[in-house]
């Protein structure tokens, strides 16, 4: 039984003759209640009246006097399958995305590898020692014969340059 468009005195009196005494005042007065609106339940909540029809006539004036709330219910337009592919092709352009960002970082890697060997091949045999990254590394030339090989004229020690040549002090 729902309210709708009666009055709530017209949706107890319809209660309570459907009930005709069969069940407790308190349990038709709860049931009743449920039907109504929350807020019309909040103003019967903090009265202090206990009779039922007094009750109906202050939830009535309520209803006259409250702005009604318009309900509006969500409409789905679109089928479950239609919401399953799109799903399906959300998730796959995710998935492509992520392939494209990965098919660029390999291409940029693989480019840096092969300017790197590149280089390494093009280097004359004079410049084919490498440059240990710290001086306790038996490989590590100083910046001077690093940078200017055979034309450094400094040295810093301890430098792993040809030990038969002597480099030329300045």
């Amino acid at each position: 039984m729902e309210l709708g468009d009666q009055k709530p005195s017209q949706l107890l009196r319809k209660m309570q003759d459907l009930a005709r005494n069969r069940v407790t005042k308190e349990t038709l007065v709860v049931m009743w209640q449920n039907h109504l609106p929350p807020s019309v339940r909040g103003v019967l909540a903090v009265t202090n009246e206990n009779d039922l029809e007094k009750l109906a006539t202050i939830a009535d004036k309520v209803m006259e006097t409250a702005t009604p709330i318009p309900s509006i219910a969500a409409v789905e337009g679109k089928s479950p399958t239609q919401n399953k592919d799109d799903l399906v092709i959300a998730h796959l352009d995710k998935i492509s995305e992520r392939l494209e960002k990965l098919e660029s970082r390999s291409r940029k890697h693989w480019q840096k590898g092969n300017r790197r060997r590149y280089r390494s091949r093009s280097r004359s045999s004079s410049e084919s020692r490498t440059r240990g990254k710290t001086p306790e590394d038996p490989n590590w030339l100083c910046y001077y014969h690093y940078r200017y090989k055979n034309r450094a004229n400094k040295c810093v020690q301890p430098c792993n340059w040809k030990k038969d040549v002597k480099p030329s002090e300045n």
